[in-house]
């Protein structure tokens, strides 16, 4: 019987925007945020080359905002995944109407998770 290796991946949840990238990492748990500018992005993925597990990072594909991200992330052999961005935004209203009817501004902390529990379910 052939057996199938499992590959744990440490998954980064990303919600790219035109002045900063909102940034959710699964292991951790931690949120922080990036300016969507080549040398912090540069810095973020030269640091995930220090991590122990594979790193998948999940984003939206934002009509190009997401252009340095990708090929920073190329640059350091970092799998880059992008979604839909409708699904995504879909996904993340269901979920702000369920939780938080009256919190709308609670979008751009949502979407990372969510972006990084897509990359799971996948």
């Amino acid at each position: 019987m052939k057996t199938t290796e499992v590959i744990d991946y440490t998954y980064i949840g990303v919600d790219v925007s035109k002045d900063k990238l909102d940034l959710y990492r699964s292991i951790s748990k931690k949120s922080e945020t990036l300016t969507n500018e080549v040398e912090s992005i540069e810095q973020f993925c030269k640091s995930l080359k220090k991590l122990k597990t594979p790193v998948m990072v999940v984003m939206e594909a934002t009509g190009g905002y997401e252009t340095i991200l990708v090929r920073a992330l190329a640059k350091q052999g970092v799998l880059p995944a992008l979604e839909d961005e409708r699904k995504t935004e879909q996904s993340c209203n269901r979920c702000l109407h369920a939780k938080a009817p009256n919190h709308p501004e609670l979008s751009d902390q949502i979407k990372p998770m969510l972006a990084n529990k897509m990359s799971v379910l996948s």
